[in-house]
């Protein structure tokens, strides 16, 4: 597969000088082409496309933006030291991501500093998700969390802002090949399922089981995803391409000042609700 580079001049609409943007990905993809246009509807911009084997690329100035996690892999792999965002990224992906190149490096004796990496998650905030709750069941609710070798890491982040929202949960590990139906009994007294993006738990073989297991012990299931609620959730915060693209912004802004790369999700969220979920559990429809 070409790996190209997408050189992005974007004069910011204010008195200061232009922001060499260099864009990254491993392919022309239709996310990627929008995500352009809506850059392009929001700076006066000059491109130009460089094949991504230039030996000069890690000597480029500007800030990098990576599409995806190939992306995100050949960047680092390219030893580029300037300021990196990756988009359209999974918190678990980039999390392993990170892990797996810093143990490759340190088995070979050498030691890689990533401090110049920073993220916009395509997850929902986890703290918007724990207020949320809130907002639908009241302080004091409880939550029922499954966690695999993909997603433990997020427990104390998960605990951290359900402490903050008055809220007590339940940890369960799932592991490859388990019965997810005793995984969801030991959960079953839990007041909501908060769910994780995690393709260990959440599949095209465990999704309508675990919505209809859910459903029969009366308990509402908080998604991660538009397409989790249209298939059962009850709601979730989600981003969309323009606030992918706002948050973008953001963060050129904080380049600008010098500000080091934030690793985090996207501060521009909407609310998705499944009306008639909600109903048939007897809540009300949370507030945008």
């Amino acid at each position: 597969m070409r790996i190209f580079l997408l050189i992005v001049c974007l004069f910011i609409s204010s008195p200061s000088l232009a922001v060499t943007i260099n864009i990254l990905s491993d392919s022309d993809t239709t996310i990627k082409t929008k995500y352009l246009d809506l850059l392009r509807q929001k700076y006066t911009a000059e491109y130009h496309d460089l094949n991504f084997l230039d030996k000069s690329i890690n000597r480029r100035e500007g800030l990098f933006i990576a599409i995806g996690t190939k992306a995100l892999r050949k960047v680092i792999e390219l030893k580029v030291n300037k300021p990196v965002i990756a988009i359209f990224i999974k918190q678990s992906n980039f999390y392993h991501t990170l892990k797996s190149i810093e143990h490759n490096n340190l088995s070979q004796g050498q030691y890689i500093n990533l401090d110049n990496i920073g993220a916009i998650f395509s997850d929902p905030p986890i703290s918007m998700q724990t207020k949320l709750i809130k907002e639908i069941f009241g302080a004091q609710a409880s939550l029922g969390v499954i966690t695999s070798p993909i997603t433990s890491f997020l427990t104390p982040h998960i605990q951290k802002y359900a402490d903050e929202n008055q809220l007590s949960v339940e940890f369960i590990n799932f592991t490859d090949g388990e019965n997810i139906n005793k995984v969801l009994n030991s959960l079953k007294d839990q007041d909501v399922l908060f769910a994780m993006p995690d393709k260990l738990v959440w599949n095209s073989k465990t999704l309508k089981n675990i919505v209809l297991s859910t459903y029969r012990n009366d308990q509402p299931i908080i998604g991660f995803s538009r397409n989790l609620v249209k298939a059962g959730a009850i709601a979730t915060y989600y981003t969309d391409l323009n606030g992918v693209v706002m948050e973008t912004i953001d963060r050129i802004n904080e380049f600008k000042v010098n500000k080091p790369p934030t690793r985090s999700s996207s501060k521009h969220n909407s609310l998705v609700t499944n009306s008639s979920v909600l109903r048939s559990f007897g809540l009300k429809e949370p507030e945008a």
